[in-house]
């Protein structure tokens, strides 16, 4: 059994996943997804914990909680949110990790966050809509990539089983 991609999601695209188009999420009625939104449907193949692990922070629980807040959500469902966040982490056999302050490249003090944590998840794949990132050319071999390639890409990766 070879090891799994290694992924970060960037807080917009959970927040994408949990906000944005109508979607089965966290459901997969079918392979490869059919709903419109990518970022929830690649958020629901890590659900199955099948294909690549997630690796999340305490920085990205924060902001996808506080914008969740800003967007009128109540308390309850803010916390059932980060509480499906964390599952789906853990559930793909990724961690919640608060890693070391390394990264300065970005002018974005919060770009600078989540690459943080691909290095210290010694992650592949960062998968973001931030045009700084996806138009890079990666950082130190983490390749930055939309969640429409990353759903094309995940439906190729082998199970785990």
């Amino acid at each position: 059994m070879s090891e799994k991609l290694r992924v970060v999601f960037d807080i917009n695209v959970w927040l994408d996943a949990f906000l944005g188009e109508p979607s089965d999420y966290p459901y997969l009625p079918i392979v490869p997804p059919g709903g419109d939104s990518d970022a929830a449907n690649c958020v629901s193949m890590a659900f199955d914990g099948e294909r690549f692990s997630v690796f999340a922070s305490p920085h990205i629980l924060t902001n996808v909680h506080r914008v969740l807040k800003a967007a009128g959500l109540s308390d309850q469902l803010c916390h059932r949110y980060i509480e499906d966040l964390s599952d789906i982490v853990f559930m793909s056999g990724g961690s919640i990790v608060d890693p070391s302050r390394e990264a300065v490249s970005q002018l974005d003090f919060e770009d600078n966050l989540i690459l943080d944590l691909a290095k210290a998840t010694a992650s592949d794949v960062v998968v973001t809509r931030d045009v700084e990132f996806t138009n890079s050319s990666g950082w130190k071999g983490v390749a930055m990539i939309s969640p429409t390639v990353f759903l094309k890409l995940a439906l190729n990766l082998p199970n785990s089983d």
